[in-house]
């Protein structure tokens, strides 16, 4: 049986274990959803969306999955349609991660068009399953044409035997746009005889047949599945059945279905897979910043980054994008809290002592070429960001 931690503030952060896996890497992957404009004819996304996006190449995670829902494409033209698409692409071909869509209503079953684009623009199959370090990620599709808001058919079939067939995985996370749990005014039961509806709009919200509900259920159970994660309702939400965690991560843009103290913010969550099992943080954009700034000193180049974090401060944010775009050549790396420990420790040692961080933990994981000046190389930085800190890294020549 798998337990959980769960602390509440600004960010919330979800503690699982997991199975031993000491041949595998430690890995972060993020989850954001419901990024599309806020109406048709809109060729713009929200300054959440772009944020987001700004952070995830921050973060460096090795993959992003979408939930669903790029465009809005109902009832508009195809060329419309196409317009909106390719700014959403545009958007996301500069994540530097892999990128998995799961698709979403109005980026697939709204009208013809949308399907077939979302899979030129995607590469990817209707639904689908990928591995990355031993984790088993399961691509589903709640929008196939007869099939809308369900899960049945060859699909399902697919479904079980793809389970069946990765039992041993080091963990197992299921992503589908329409979900099996959302916010509702009651507890969900699904063994009751219909499934309720969300704030009394129809059941297309979630997946709509009972029967559905209970075979899928027992089907994530049987085979432990790490968690459920879904899109579609704008908004944050987490449930568990039958051990099963259910999340809804659908804050990324699109105008909220609740209030705020209902879930009705912009989110994404940020997964970090070690031996020791997984940690799930579900972050708010903007609660961190990444400024940088570059001088010369005796001819030579040398840059810093500030890093503020107001997040809650049991929260560590793995960072390994902080990029630095400098000459080649052989750089020192500093890293410290601001104002530093050391400062602190020499001007009032009593408040040193209850500071928390004597050390900060930073390494320069990768050099490559500048993709626009190859007399440059990008460093990339790792660094462990706690909550409540601001901290400052330094690449100064040797």
């Amino acid at each position: 049986m798998r337990t959980s931690a769960i602390i509440v503030a600004l960010t919330y952060a979800f503690c699982v274990a997991v199975g031993a896996a000491a041949e595998y890497e430690d890995f972060t992957f993020v989850v954001m959803g419901d990024t599309r404009p806020i109406g048709p004819m809109n060729f713009d996304l929200s300054v959440a969306a772009k944020r987001i996006v700004e952070e995830i190449n921050w973060i460096n995670p090795a993959l992003v999955v979408h939930t669903g829902d790029l465009v809005w494409a109902r009832g508009e033209p195809e060329e419309v349609a196409a317009k909106e698409f390719a700014t959403a692409f545009e958007l996301f071909g500069t994540i530097e991660a892999k990128v998995y869509y799961v698709p979403g209503n109005h980026d697939y079953s709204v009208q013809p068009f949308a399907a077939g684009e979302f899979l030129r623009l995607t590469g990817q199959r209707e639904y689908f399953s990928a591995d990355y370090e031993g984790v088993h990620f399961i691509i589903l599709n709640t929008e196939l044409p007869g099939e809308v808001a369900s899960v049945t058919g060859e699909q399902l079939e697919w479904l079980k035997e793809d389970l069946d067939e990765n039992k041993a995985a080091r963990a197992i996370y299921v992503f589908m746009h329409r979900p099996m749990f959302g916010r509702q005014k009651d507890v969900v039961d699904v063994d009751a005889t219909t499934p309720p509806d969300d704030y009394g709009r129809t059941r297309g919200q979630s997946i709509s047949d009972i029967e559905n509900y209970r075979e899928l259920t027992e089907l994530f159970a049987r085979h432990k599945v790490d968690a459920v994660i879904a899109g579609h309702q704008h908004l944050f939400y987490r449930t568990e059945h039958k051990g099963v965690p259910y999340y809804v991560v659908g804050g990324g843009g699109a105008e909220f279905d609740t209030p705020p103290d209902e879930g009705g913010f912009f989110n994404y969550l940020v997964v970090n897979v070690t031996d020791e099992g997984t940690e799930t943080y579900v972050m708010e954009p903007f609660q961190f910043d990444v400024r940088y700034e570059y001088a010369e000193e005796n001819g030579k180049a040398r840059a810093k980054a500030r890093i503020n974090n107001v997040g809650f401060h049991e929260v560590v944010l793995p960072l390994r994008g902080i990029k630095f775009t400098l000459p080649e050549g052989d750089y020192s790396l500093q890293a410290d809290t601001v104002p530093s420990y050391s400062f602190m420790k020499r001007e009032n040692p009593e408040f040193a002592a209850s500071w928390g961080i004597e050390k900060v933990d930073a390494a320069v994981l990768l050099e490559e070429t500048n993709s626009d000046d190859a007399t440059k190389k990008d460093y990339y930085v790792r660094v462990e960001s706690p909550g409540g800190y601001s901290l400052a890294i330094s690449l100064t020549p040797e």
